[in-house]
């Protein structure tokens, strides 16, 4: 920009005729008759005339190149902006860039975290379940024996149970007329039908109730408790001479054993009947 305007600044001199041309180039003009040797202004017009038109044609190209040059400094400036711009964006990438790298680092160490955690909750597994086996196996060992002291316990058990039924009797087919004390009922019809070979003070009903649920058409069965087995095999013997009747119906006398025997682990349940 600078070299065009010294160039409009010396063809506009020249034009003024304040410099004129020699070999050692253009000089300023000291006055109107000019150097030696160097022609005058009317001598020299008709040269003068075609150094105008080429000065002319000079100083347009110079203006298209100075326009040139504004177009080319405003395509700069516009570049320099997109630069701008796209080191903007760049920048905004790069600080995304490294906001995503430490996020990454965090999770990474996260996950070492987890990794590491996981390590020793395994490790705790394997611990609990070496004490599980160990334990099972402790326990497998000394099943047995419990298994016999249970067997045993209930053989104990069911012995108990069959020497308090030895005073027990089952009585059927009794007519359910009694109105609130079975047991006074019962003691007197004994009484009264084996009289005199069952004396008052020869026996004694502790206990007596009827066994199932009432209101149904069948009649339920009567469970008797006497003071001991001597006086339970009195009265099934006098049964089995002279069978006991109440209110004429025909009643059935038994044993009251029914129970749950253990042998070698099976499990049986009976009646014995006499």
């Amino acid at each position: 920009m600078a070299d065009g305007k010294e160039k409009l600044d010396l063809l506009q001199a020249k034009r003024s005729g304040r410099l004129y041309r020699t070999d050692g180039g253009l000089q300023r003009r000291a006055s109107t008759s000019g150097p030696p040797g160097v022609p005058t202004a009317s001598s020299s017009a008709q040269p003068k005339t075609k150094g105008m038109a080429s000065d002319d044609a000079l100083a347009q190209a110079l203006a298209k190149i100075n326009e040139s040059l504004d177009r080319i400094s405003k395509q700069v400036a516009e570049a320099s902006d997109k630069i701008d711009q796209n080191t903007t964006s760049i920048n905004q990438n790069t600080a995304s860039i490294n906001n995503l790298g430490q996020k990454v680092n965090t999770n990474t160490e996260t996950i070492q975290k987890l990794l590491q955690e996981s390590a020793s909750t395994r490790e705790i597994a394997e611990e609990a379940k070496e004490i599980a086996t160990a334990t099972v196996a402790e326990v497998q060992e000394k099943i047995p024996p419990l298994h016999k002291q249970l067997e045993d316990h209930k053989s104990i058990l069911s012995m108990i149970e069959l020497k308090e039924k030895q005073v027990n009797l089952r009585v059927r087919a009794v007519p359910e007329v009694e109105k609130d004390n079975l047991v006074e009922f019962l003691t007197q019809e004994f009484l009264d039908f084996w009289n005199p070979d069952l004396g008052k003070d020869s026996f004694k009903i502790v206990n007596a109730f009827r066994l199932g649920k009432g209101g149904g058409k069948k009649v339920r069965d009567c469970l008797i408790t006497l003071r001991t087995k001597e006086e339970r095999d009195k009265i099934l013997s006098l049964h089995f001479q002279k069978t006991l009747e109440i209110q004429q119906s025909k009643v059935e006398i038994f044993k009251d054993i029914r129970n749950t025997f253990w042998i070698s682990g099976l499990t049986t349940k009976t009646w014995l009947l006499c």
